[in-house]
């Protein structure tokens, strides 16, 4: 019974991490007032891979926000400066 309470109580914990980061997210979006888009998203609406999103990030070609370990794209700015 003690290992099935520990697991419960990992679980409980892990559920309130996501909450927590999801709740940031929202509030990131919200707060910014623009659309933020995942690194899956940009790939399928550029259509370029894992690889060259990773490259325009490290060249500063493209920007990003961090929020958590998640990778999230300003959808507008993004099309502006390949744009530009």
């Amino acid at each position: 019974m003690n290992k099935m309470n520990k697991e419960l109580e990992s679980s409980v914990m892990l559920i309130d991490v996501i909450k927590t980061a999801v709740k940031k997210i929202v509030e990131a979006k919200e707060n910014l007032g623009i659309e933020l888009i995942s690194d899956e998203e940009l790939r399928r609406r550029l259509n370029v891979s894992r690889t060259t999103l990773y490259n325009w990030r490290l060249n500063g070609i493209i920007p990003y926000k961090r929020i958590g370990k998640k990778l999230f794209y300003p959808w507008k700015e993004i099309i502006n400066k390949l744009n530009g």
